[in-house]
């Protein structure tokens, strides 16, 4: 924590599917991540501590972090270009990605960002998003995508024949945020570039006549332009003026590649446990959950022995109801969150959004949820309709959960210990928007012996942890030869499979 990313402690680790018949199921394709991985980070000069709503999203909801002062949108460390002219010229300004026509090129988008939600395309190419937060999904053709704050989205880029070397297509990227008192004015865009080469390697110079500019992308009402994972339900209509068409979809719109299997899907029938958590700003304590800011403690969690604490079962299904809701709280201020868990990946169950005016901005809280002044909310009229986890459903690691609604995950209790669930807006982490979840802490891998004393040497070595995966393996195996039951089709109980799958990754 303590603003890590910010300072640029920050970077990727690529690691490949396992499975081997990607390319059977969605076509060839180059995959260059040392050259085709787009990493946004943003460079905000300036942090007001009085806040002046200058910014908004176009829904009229409040921004993450408000500033008033121009910030930098950085690629790869790179400082990019606000002007699409520069094509040409001063090579600090811009970023260059490099690509044959005629191929299809796989690229990776982590938005690192401090705050800033972005949206991102390319003048005269679509986008065919494969993978969201390292699970492949089946392909979903997008001409705008929008990222929040720690989410990593992998597109397919197919790339155009017979074009002359050195044909350049701006890639943009800008600023989901607009001025509260004129969504058409955009809070910033930046630039960089989609060159076409007949060869594998850069090629120089580039000239601003060869760039290939698009400005009426959206015009065609009976096939009006896709946005991919909108924070609100509908477009409003003044953020990109008069004759433009866009069409927002969310996460849910995606269905996985690969199937979850039966035995690891956590329905609604299979739920054990139900917590609530609503993210709350409210002045001036910005960034508590459930009336409650969270303290960095000053030892380990798991040493700690503390009273007011509420622990998780293992190996349990349990759904988690995340809301963003401040309803007449006063200085309570609805905004968008992206919330990130630890050691998990979860089934995206349900995303709820506000009531809307015609125009697109927000009218009212959802009410599906009854809120409390201090303490989880409720839900007011039991459970809705609609919460449904099957094999395909999209698993995430960070969600966005939209202003003045709620988003409604699923997942698996089967990892033993305390796990950090946050919000991934720097500010917000660091102000005490995070909670602890304890799962079986008694279960838990203990460290290495030299973490218990004084010392310099900082090493966990293959021997040390494969001694630790057999001693838990031990227990895995002791559980599964006393439980042991059978389900209604004559196979093992779920639960009795994910011991298994457990004991079989760590041997």
């Amino acid at each position: 924590m303590r603003y890590q990313i910010s300072k640029g402690l920050f970077g990727a680790l690529i690691i490949y599917e396992a499975q081997g018949d990607i390319h059977n199921k969605l076509g060839p394709f180059e995959d260059q991540p040392e050259r085709k991985t787009i990493s946004v980070v943003d460079r905000i000069m300036t942090i007001p501590t009085m806040v002046t709503n200058a910014f908004c999203l176009p829904d009229g909801s409040k921004l993450p972090i408000q500033f008033t002062s121009h910030y930098q949108l950085l690629v790869n460390g790179v400082k990019l270009t606000t002007n699409v002219q520069e094509s040409s010229g001063n090579e600090s300004h811009k970023h260059n990605y490099y690509i044959v026509g005629g191929k299809n090129y796989r690229s990776r988008i982590i938005c690192a960002t401090m705050g800033t939600v972005f949206v991102i395309s390319i003048d005269h190419h679509k986008m065919h998003v494969m993978a969201v937060d390292e699970y492949p999904v089946k392909p979903f053709e997008t001409d705008f995508l929008i990222m929040h704050v720690g989410e990593v989205f992998d597109f397919i880029l197919k790339s155009k024949k017979d074009l002359l070397p050195g044909t350049n297509y701006p890639i943009k990227i800008q600023s989901l945020a607009v001025k509260c008192n004129n969504n058409s004015e955009l809070a910033g865009r930046s630039f960089a570039f989609l060159v076409y080469t007949n060869k594998s390697h850069e090629i120089r110079p580039l000239t601003s006549e060869n760039l290939i500019v698009q400005n009426d992308r959206c015009n065609n009402k009976s096939n009006p332009c896709t946005i991919m994972n909108c924070p609100f339900k509908i477009m409003p209509t003044d953020y990109s003026g008069p004759g433009t068409y866009l069409k927002c979809y969310d996460v849910l719109s995606l269905e996985l590649l690969y199937s979850t299997p039966y035995f690891k899907i956590s329905t609604s029938d299979d739920i054990a446990r139900e917590y609530f958590f609503n993210l709350e700003g409210v002045k001036p304590k910005y960034s508590i959950i459930n009336g409650v800011a969270f303290l960095s403690h000053d030892v380990p969690v798991l040493q700690r022995n503390g009273a007011n604490q509420c622990t998780c079962p293992f190996n349990t299904a349990t759904r988690f109801v995340i809301s963003s809701i401040n309803e007449g709280q006063p200085g309570g201020e609805n905004l968008t969150h992206p919330i990130h868990m630890h050691s998990y990946t979860f089934f995206v169950a349900k995303i709820v959004y506000p009531e809307y005016y015609e125009n697109g901005t927000v009218k009212a809280a959802n009410k599906d949820l009854s809120m409390s002044q201090c303490g989880p909310p409720e839900w007011r009229n039991g459970a809705p309709e609609g919460i449904s986890v099957t094999s395909t459903t999209i698993r995430k690691s960070t969600v966005m959960v939209p202003a003045s609604g709620y988003v409604v995950i699923h997942f698996f209790e089967d990892n033993p210990g305390y796990w950090l669930m946050h919000c991934h807006t720097d500010w917000h982490l660091n102000d005490g928007m995070a909670i602890a979840i304890g799962e079986n802490p008694e279960r838990a891998s203990t460290p290495p012996e030299l973490m218990n004393t004084n010392t310099k040497d900082f090493c966990f070595s293959v021997k040390t942890f494969i001694g630790k995966c057999n001693s838990l393996r031990a227990l895995y195996f002791y559980k599964i030869s006393t439980t042991t039951t059978r389900g209604p089709m004559g196979g093992l109980k779920p639960e009795v499979y994910h011991y298994i799958l457990l004991s079989l990754t760590l041997i």
